[in-house]
């Protein structure tokens, strides 16, 4: 009873894919706050999903990476960065609900 009970909350393994895709969003996170733009929101949109699959698939698969810094990359324009994050975080989106959609 107990193994049925220790296998039934242990987490299931995410998708690669997604998980790449989730270390991709990271690092638009990343990128748009080394920039100085206001995605606030786009961060909170990030963080509900990143709870969701945390919640599925376990704190480890779906912790914050620690990303580089970007000081390297020269300067950025915050519209073409909060672009291709919210361009991205929609597609993340659709991916997360896809994989919470099925049955653990």
């Amino acid at each position: 009873m107990a193994l049925a009970l220790a296998e039934a909350t242990a987490p299931v393994a995410p998708p690669p894919a997604l998980q790449f895709s989730f270390w991709r969003m990271a690092a638009f996170k990343s990128r748009a706050k080394q920039l100085g733009c206001g995605a606030g929101s786009l961060d909170g949109e990030l963080e509900a999903i990143r709870k969701q699959l945390a919640k599925r698939h376990g704190k480890e698969a779906f912790a914050w990476p620690k990303t580089p810094s970007s000081a390297n990359q020269g300067e950025g324009d915050c519209y073409v960065a909060l672009m291709v994050y919210r361009t991205n975080l929609g597609d993340f989106k659709r991916e997360a609900d896809a994989a919470l959609a099925i049955a653990p």
